[in-house]
């Protein structure tokens, strides 16, 4: 294990940029120090280089896999059935639609022209040139906690996260941090450890 002493920020850039093109696999990255946009700093584990395509294609299979066993499990958070079951279809159907460039939703286009995918892991903010690295949250230690606003949901929403916990959906574990030093201290990878 390395600590990596890089002089100025665009080397350390191109360090994490250089590891993140290297991997071979997925592979378990940690971010400390990360500042959310609410002020909230935690650090991260997460599975960097996961492929997003095969990972809704497993959440696809789970969804409609579902039994009744599973919508029955699901209602004991408190939601009918029938609103499970319209929250499963709507899931299905946003992640069919979402596969076909023809069909895809305004958000999930908008995203596409948004970013320059450079790798499974890392894309860049077409207007602002910042790297992100996206990838599967793992686990989060959060050490400077904050007071978040509540948020009041429509009941399909409600039922649609309930969904997704109880099936463990891959897809919506995937996070994005910014590779800025004003917001993360440093970013272990591959053994490494590149500061900001």
């Amino acid at each position: 294990m390395t600590n990596l002493n890089l002089n100025n920020r665009d080397e350390r850039v191109k360090a994490i940029l250089a590891k993140c093109i290297l991997m071979n696999g997925s592979s378990f990255v940690g971010i400390r120090g990360y500042e959310n946009s609410k002020g909230e700093v935690s650090n991260h584990v997460i599975i960097a280089n996961f492929n997003y395509g095969n990972a809704v294609a497993k959440d696809l299979t789970k969804l409609k896999g579902a039994t009744a066993e599973d919508i029955e499990n699901i209602t004991k958070s408190g939601y009918s059935a029938e609103l499970v079951k319209e929250a499963i279809s709507k899931m299905i159907a946003s992640f069919e639609k979402n596969q076909n460039p023809k069909t895809a939703s305004n958000q999930s286009v908008a995203q596409k022209e948004t970013y320059t995918k450079i790798t499974d892991c890392i894309k860049m903010h077409n207007e602002t040139g910042k790297l992100y690295i996206y990838a599967i949250g793992h686990s989060k230690q959060v050490t400077t906690p904050i007071e978040y606003a509540p948020v009041n949901s429509k009941p399909l929403t409600l039922a649609q996260n309930a969904v997704k916990k109880y099936f463990d959906l891959t897809t919506a574990k995937y996070r994005n941090f910014i590779v800025d030093e004003n917001q993360l201290e440093s970013v272990k990878i591959t053994g490494d450890t590149i500061t900001l």
